[in-house]
């Protein structure tokens, strides 16, 4: 038997969809779009993973700049946030509203 991790994304849209999918067991990690969920359910969903030890990742939904500071911010914000942060897709967008996160090639600074 092959033991494949799977990620709850496009079916984590609630609080209610995670706790569904964490009670049959299916996810090992979830993938958080603060844009998607907003910081309330963002918040929800994070907790709910939390208490069943299943690690979150923050992504991005082709955010702004102003979007991925949000996102960022939701991550450090949480300690079962342990993957790298997916919010880098402003990068490409020109004419940006915001154009320095402090962002390096290397990824957005977390000190704890």
């Amino acid at each position: 038997m092959i033991s494949i991790p799977i990620m709850g994304d496009e079916s984590c849209f609630t609080s209610e969809d995670v706790a569904q999918e964490l009670e049959l067991g299916a996810l090992r990690v979830v993938l958080v779009k603060v844009a998607r969920t907003g910081f309330f359910k963002t918040r929800k969903i994070i907790y709910l993973c939390q208490q069943a030890e299943i690690p979150c990742m923050i992504g991005s939904q082709g955010d702004s700049s102003l979007g991925a500071a949000a996102s960022l911010h939701a991550a450090v914000a949480f300690s079962n946030i342990l993957f790298p942060a997916e919010v880098s897709y402003h990068l490409r967008m020109k004419g940006d509203l915001l154009r320095t996160l402090g962002i390096q090639e290397r990824g957005a600074d977390r000190t704890r």
